[in-house]
């Protein structure tokens, strides 16, 4: 398998839960040092890895890597994109070289892993897919509009490639995630790194079309369908609140 955004965070974690599991693990990330450390833990594991160190913004080096990862393994069975960049503030005061990055990362990247590894699922004949968004992406809220356009542009990208791969025996999921912490905290708001590698682990075991990790999410996304308007109302007064602690 393959994971970007290996190097720390949700990413880390779920490149540790699969190995765990025994999976033979590709790393990509920015970053040559802690992507090392994660390799280390990895191996700790009893399982095969391997660092790549780039940029997914750079089609080149996505490219190359694919193909070294598949000179190294001969396959590719999943495909988590993990990696992800975040701004906050209001829409109007958006610098567009911060936002055009997000998309980069937050968009760009993940399709672009997406063409260099689905031509060796299809001649597979199977595959998974595993898009990390984030609840953003279904609703936006104040101060994070930049960074919820750019989630719910792989949202949609991901809706469409589940169709266009119908029937090729490539399954795959989006994964919208809500709060997340290191350590062991889960609750309704707030769910940890490691709590929802788990989650999303066990969706690749048994493949589902989408996750919504933390309750608080899932409560979000159901009532802004029914709702909107309500929900307008409460994400205002939360971010009022916010703003006056």
């Amino acid at each position: 398998m393959v994971v970007t955004g290996a190097s720390r965070g949700l990413g880390r974690q779920i490149a540790l839960a699969c190995a765990g599991r025994g999976a033979r693990v590709g790393l990509l990330a920015r970053s040559a040092e802690p992507l090392q450390e994660v390799a280390a833990a990895v191996a700790a594991l009893g399982s095969d890895a391997r660092a790549w160190p780039m940029d997914v913004r750079d089609a080149a080096a996505v490219r190359a890597t694919v193909d070294e990862v598949i000179a190294r393994w001969g396959r590719i069975d999943v495909l988590v994109n993990a990696a992800g960049a975040k701004i906050e503030g209001p829409v109007e005061q958006a610098d567009p070289d911060d936002v055009r990055r997000l998309f980069e990362v937050n968009c760009l990247g993940p399709m672009t892993l997406c063409q260099a590894v689905l031509p060796h699922m299809r001649r597979q004949g199977c595959g998974h897919v595993v898009n990390v968004s984030s609840v953003l992406g279904k609703r936006a809220t104040p101060m994070r509009g930049a960074y919820a356009a750019s989630k719910a542009a792989l949202n949609a990208l991901t809706d469409a490639l589940r169709t266009e791969v119908r029937g090729t025996g490539i399954r795959v999921t989006l994964v919208c995630s809500g709060r997340l912490a290191p350590g062991s905290t889960n609750g309704l708001l707030v769910s940890s790194e490691q709590g929802a590698a788990e989650r999303i682990v066990r969706c690749i075991e048994r493949p589902s079309r989408e996750v919504v990790l933390t309750a608080a999410a899932r409560v979000l996304v159901g009532l802004n369908v029914l709702m909107p308007g309500v929900v307008d109302w409460i994400v205002t007064r939360w971010r009022t609140g916010e703003e006056r602690s």
